[in-house]
Parts: C-alpha cells; sequence; structure tokens
C-alpha cells in the first residue's frame, strides 16, 4: 500500500508543479499556476493589473450616489423607449399582414 501511494504521488506530482533549477543545483519546488509558469510572468501580471486599477480608480464615473440614480433612472427610460418602438413595429408588420389562402 505505501508504495502504490508514493508510486501514485510520484506520477500525479510532476504534473502540477515546476521545477525551477538555480546556479547553485539546488532544485526549488515551486507550484505552478495556470495563468503563469514562471515568476517573472506573475510579476508581470501583477504590475499589468496594477495598472489597470490605479487608471480604474483615476477615471471615477459617478462621485455621488445621486449621479448613479439618475443613470440609472435614464438607462431604464432608453430601455422603455425602445420596447414601446419595437411593441409598434411588430403591431404595424401585423396589420400589414394579408391573408393569402393559395
Amino acid at each position: 500500500w505505501p508504495r502504490t501511494r508514493m508510486r501514485f504521488v510520484m506520477h500525479t506530482i510532476p504534473l502540477s508543479i515546476s521545477l525551477c533549477v538555480p546556479q547553485d543545483g539546488w532544485i526549488m519546488v515551486t507550484k505552478s499556476s495556470k495563468y503563469c509558469a514562471s515568476e517573472e510572468q506573475a510579476v508581470e501580471r501583477k504590475r499589468q493589473y496594477d495598472e489597470k486599477m490605479n487608471k480604474k480608480k483615476k477615471e471615477i464615473l459617478h462621485l455621488y450616489s445621486f449621479q448613479d440614480r439618475e443613470k440609472r433612472k435614464q438607462s431604464i427610460a432608453e430601455l422603455k423607449q425602445k420596447f414601446q418602438e419595437d411593441k409598434d413595429k411588430i403591431a404595424k408588420m401585423k396589420a400589414a399582414r394579408v391573408f393569402k389562402p393559395y
């Protein structure tokens, strides 16, 4: 049982970790990620994420809560207007239909 368990672990572990071999000969075992395989890639992703968040913080869309409410009311009014236009268009199409039995 312990040998089969160890063999199972030995077969599954290399698939889930990456090995980084520095110049001094020691093998450092690190966890692999599906997003970045190396530490350099992880640092680059972190930098890109930080830039994105800083940019997002700088562009504040609505400073006050009433601006959010007004924007929401405006979008709902636009949706209602589009719905009414579509409804009218469908009514015209139905009225324009002609019964053609043959």
